[in-house]
């Protein structure tokens, strides 16, 4: 009897460290991939200035622990519809006409429940907004300029060109 329990207990045990070893193995791999990637000031620093009546978004998703996904999904509704997928710690930007939008992301990992969440957001000519990908809570939401690019400083362009979404050319690998 106590033979069986001793059992689980060392059954439970080994695979609890195989999880957390593998895990700790996939952070490594999306992190070597990821960091082949420009980061948020070389991307900002050789980005295009704006045109005339456009605004421009900056979509970014923080490090996030097991269980959150390796990407999402984005869509921005507008007049003009644009899509692109976004990495776990990676961001990507778009320059839209000042008018508002609906960034909705899809298939987020951290739910079963709630596959698709949205978010409106009015852009203005000149501005640069953050949106931020968070955790459960608030998986999409507007971020003060402060507190985003002090997150962005450890995150990296999701694209290896220094240019918006609908700029990306069609062959472009993201990086998640």
């Amino acid at each position: 009897m106590m033979t069986s329990k001793i059992r689980k207990v060392v059954l439970g045990f080994t695979i609890f460290a195989i999880a957390i070893n593998f895990t700790g193995c996939v952070a490594m791999i999306q992190n070597a991939v990821v960091d082949a990637f420009p980061t948020f000031e070389a991307t900002e620093n050789s980005w295009p200035a704006l045109s005339p009546n456009m605004g421009r978004v900056v979509i970014y998703w923080p490090r996030e622990g097991l269980g959150s996904g390796n990407s999402v999904q984005l869509t921005i509704f507008g007049k003009k519809s644009t899509m692109s997928s976004i990495g776990n710690q990676t961001f990507v930007f778009a320059d839209l006409p000042a008018e508002t939008y609906d960034f909705e992301i899809a298939n987020p990992g951290w739910t079963l429940f709630n596959p698709k969440q949205t978010l409106s957001v009015s852009v203005q000519s000149g501005q640069i907004i953050y949106v931020k990908i968070n955790g459960l809570s608030n998986p999409l939401r507007v971020m003060e300029a402060t507190e985003a690019r002090e997150e962005l400083k450890k995150i990296h362009h999701n694209y290896k060109r220094p240019l918006p979404i609908s700029g990306q050319p069609k062959h472009a690998r993201p990086a998640m």
